[in-house]
Parts: structure tokens; C-alpha cells; sequence
């Protein structure tokens, strides 16, 4: 019962794609796993996969396990900026601000996998670059929770933003960025437009495709843009 690792798209308030949120499922409909058979899993999982292949050259902000915060597992690489982002429950550890120091001092940005306004997780936010919140909690005073992390100067995340009432409800919190699927389904007969978001993450998916002949991961392209030849094979 291998995890299975998954990717939703990041994007500013204009559409426009910063990067992917990452993580590793594991299957839960099968027997009863250990919360340290599943860090095992999800470390195995990001151990197989090329960041590169599943993000191109966009920032990523990947869900970690409690081995990679303890520093026993080592973190990804990603072919740009990498934010580690620590699950929900893990902030009520005793050595979470320990850690979350440890991930700055190697040079990756910090997020929140959720954001709910408790006093464990403020008294974090001096270490916190980026927190999530679920748009679908309306009745949960949202609005405090987003004027908490705008004051500590944090970036937040709308979650779950996979409606157009949900979508408009980030634009009028003015929310730095939103996860959800990208490339959304229309009722056939209604037309295709195509966002500026949509059309980098098209364009991602296929330059992604590309392996150096090399070193056989994803191509390194010698300019600015991810079609250009690799700087490695030439391809």
C-alpha cells in the first residue's frame, strides 16, 4: 500500500500560478496503518519521486512528516524556492518552535497546514512565512483568523477555494493565494477560456515531460524559460 504522491495548484488573486502544494496520500481504506508506518510511506514516496517532474520550475510548499521536522529524514530537493509545511497537529508538539527554526536555518520557508487561531499556533507565526485556512469554515470567525496572520505579516492560503463562491470569497478577504484544482470542468456547450494560470500549468505539464538524457531527471533548461534545450543533454 504505497503513497501516492499529489499536487494542487497555488495561485495569486489574478489566476496566475505561483506553484503546487504537495503531498503524499496513503490509502486509508485498507488495514489499520501507524502514524510511523505512514511517515515511512510518505518518505518512501518522496524518496521516488522528482520534484522536478511534478512541479517543473515552480515554488512548492511540501506537507512534511514529523521524521522530516525531527531532522531524521532528509527534505526533498525542488528545482526552485521549497516551503516545508507543518501539518495541523504537529504545531502542539513540544519541540514544534524548535523545529521550525531548524527549517529556516537550512533555507526553507515555513507554512502552516492550518491555520484555526489557537495559542500554540500564533505564538509559532514570528516563525511562519505562510498559513492555510479553510474558506468552508465561514461560521468560524474567518475573517479574525486572516487579520491574526495579515498583522504578523504571514502570507495566507485559501484552501478548498473549488467553487466560484468559495474563489470570490478569497478575492474579498484579499488572501495572498488559493489551492485548488486548476484546470476546472465546464459544461459542455459553454466555451473554453483558458486563465493565465491554466495556461503555465499546461505548459509545466509538458516541459515536465522532459528527461535529461544525462542524468535522467527532469531537464535543466540553460535559460529563463522551462522549453528551452537542457543545459545538461541539449534536449
Amino acid at each position: 500500500m504505497p503513497a501516492v504522491v499529489q499536487r494542487q495548484a497555488l495561485l495569486h488573486p489574478d489566476g496566475s500560478l505561483f506553484g503546487y502544494a504537495v503531498h503524499a496520500r496513503v490509502d486509508d481504506s485498507g488495514p489499520l496503518v501507524t502514524l510511523a508506518a505512514e511517515d515511512r510511506m510518505v518518505s518512501d514516496a518522496y524518496d521516488r519521486v522528482d520534484l522536478g517532474q511534478v512541479v517543473g520550475d515552480n515554488a512548492v510548499v511540501l506537507r512534511a512528516t514529523g521524521p522530516m521536522l525531527r531532522g531524521e529524514v532528509t527534505i526533498p530537493t525542488a528545482p526552485r524556492s521549497l516551503v516545508v509545511e507543518v501539518p495541523a497537529p504537529w504545531v502542539h508538539e513540544e519541540y514544534a518552535e524548535q523545529a521550525l527554526v531548524a527549517m529556516r536555518e537550512l533555507g526553507f520557508g515555513v507554512a502552516l497546514g492550518s491555520f484555526t487561531g489557537t495559542l500554540a499556533e500564533r505564538a509559532l507565526l514570528p516563525l511562519v512565512d505562510m498559513a492555510k485556512v479553510d474558506l468552508r469554515r465561514l461560521t468560524e470567525n474567518l475573517q479574525a483568523r486572516v487579520a491574526q496572520l495579515k498583522e504578523a505579516g504571514v502570507w495566507v492560503i485559501g484552501v478548498h477555494a473549488d467553487t466560484p463562491e468559495l474563489a470570490r470569497l478569497a478575492r474579498e478577504l484579499e488572501l495572498e493565494l488559493v489551492q485548488a484544482p486548476l484546470v476546472r470542468r465546464q459544461a459542455p456547450g459553454t466555451g473554453r477560456t483558458v486563465s493565465a494560470g491554466e495556461a503555465q500549468h499546461l505548459h509545466s505539464c509538458v516541459s515536465s515531460r522532459r528527461r535529461c538524457r544525462t542524468t535522467r531527471r527532469s531537464c535543466a533548461p540553460s535559460a529563463s524559460t522551462p522549453s528551452s534545450p537542457c543545459a545538461c543533454c541539449g534536449r
